[in-house]
């Protein structure tokens, strides 16, 4: 570029500079005042959160039955909750457990004879032919041992886990 396009440039932006300038001084002026309202306006609307919990939390404890006073627990208002599989309890099909209670038996004699878990089946070389997920080998071991087949032996953190206790489970016979 020569110089004289340059000159031109910087000319003609010098002059679109003073020309803006004091309207860009007044939106910057009014942008501001934009930004303080917001800033109000949002910590209004906290102080009115906090104020509505405590009411609702006040209501709640005079009329408890009152479904207009029911927690959402946090979901929006007018979303229902999602249901729980009978009353929240893990819960495998009677299948799934006939299949457990044969593949322990199948496997008792196979480094189970000192108690098993969930995780560990899911460890055991043979889990192949179990087929099942982690969860439902959870499920169908705590309903074995609520049917009677199954017994707790103990709560114990399992070797290599990473801390959270297990429930060991041995069979009954």
């Amino acid at each position: 570029m020569s110089t004289t396009t340059e000159d031109r440039r910087a000319e003609r932006n010098e002059a679109l500079r003073r020309i803006l300038e004091p309207e860009l001084g007044e939106i910057d002026a009014k942008l501001e005042d934009v930004a303080a309202r917001m800033d109000a306006l949002r910590e209004e609307r906290e102080a009115l959160r906090a104020e509505r919990t405590d009411t609702v939390a006040m209501l709640r404890r005079i009329d408890p039955d009152n479904p207009a006073y029911a927690a959402t627990m946090g979901r929006k208002p007018g979303q229902k909750a999602k249901p729980k599989p009978g009353d929240g309890r893990l819960v495998a099909s009677m299948e799934s457990q006939d299949k457990v209670e044969e593949w322990l038996r199948a496997h008792s004699d196979n480094g189970l004879e000192s108690g098993f878990y969930a995780g560990g089946i899911m460890k055991h070389p043979a889990v192949g032919e179990l087929g099942l997920s982690r969860a439902t080998v959870q499920a169908a071991l705590k309903n074995l041992a609520e049917r009677g087949i199954l017994r707790l032996d103990r709560m114990a953190v399992p070797e290599g886990s990473r801390g959270s206790a297990a429930h060991i489970y041995k069979l009954t016979s």
